[in-house]
Order: C-alpha cells, then structure tokens, then sequence
C-alpha cells in the first residue's frame, strides 16, 4: 500500500491511498490520518479510487477518521 498526499491553499490535506486496505494495511492508514488530524485541517481528503479491496478493518479506519472529523 502507498500514500501520498497534497495541500491546498485552504488548510486542507488530501490523502491518495492505493493497493489493498484490510488489517495488515490499515494501521498505517491510521496513524497517516491521526497525523493528519491532529494538525487541525479545515478539510481532509482521503481517495480511495486505486484501491483494490477493502476489509473490515479497512472500513473500520475510515469510521474512525469519519468520527476524528466530527470533534
């Protein structure tokens, strides 16, 4: 799995992730996105369109960065 990411003149930040999300995969989504809203973004951006598969765990990592996002 690869990420990279790009800023935008708004505090925003935009998360491009690639290959399969599922458990071996998704800790390190995470700790990218609890990194990411940790700096306080107006907008965070995560692009799931290369990715292959996706498991629980994956889903799972995008709830919780859904629920960082609300706070």
């Amino acid at each position: 799995m690869e990420f990279s990411s790009r800023s935008f003149k708004i505090q925003s930040r935009v998360i491009h992730v690639t290959g399969p999300l599922n458990a071996e995969s998704a800790p390190k989504l995470r700790e990218k996105l609890r990194k990411t809203f940790d700096t306080k973004p107006q907008a965070v951006i995560i692009r799931l369109t290369d990715v292959t598969s996706m498991d629980t765990a994956g889903v799972a990592v995008l709830v919780e960065a859904f629920q960082w996002s609300k706070a």
